[in-house]
């Protein structure tokens, strides 16, 4: 960074500082990496809460997303977390 610039560490949409981002690379960096970004935020949130009772409040909520695509959200996760999803996949 050159000499005499003051930086502001405003981050993005996705994550308050740039500095401490959780993702690997920034989504300014490729097309389309805002939308992913959000996907996996969104799947990393519903596994965490996919067997809590009214779980999809928390998701809808959290990512200002509909009762339906929660509810989707949710789904997917049960799927990829049952023991049926590994079947075929090396260890």
């Amino acid at each position: 960074m050159p000499e005499g610039l003051t930086y502001q560490d405003t981050g993005c949409d996705l994550a308050p500082s740039c500095l401490n981002c959780p993702f690997p690379s920034c989504r300014y960096d490729f097309p389309g990496t805002k939308r992913a970004g959000k996907y996996a935020l969104i799947l990393s949130a519903a596994r965490e809460v996919v067997a809590t009772p009214g779980g999809y409040k928390l998701i809808s909520l959290r990512f200002s997303i509909g009762k339906r695509a929660a509810f989707r959200w949710l789904a997917l996760a049960r799927s990829l977390d049952s023991p049926l999803s590994t079947i075929g996949r090396d260890p």
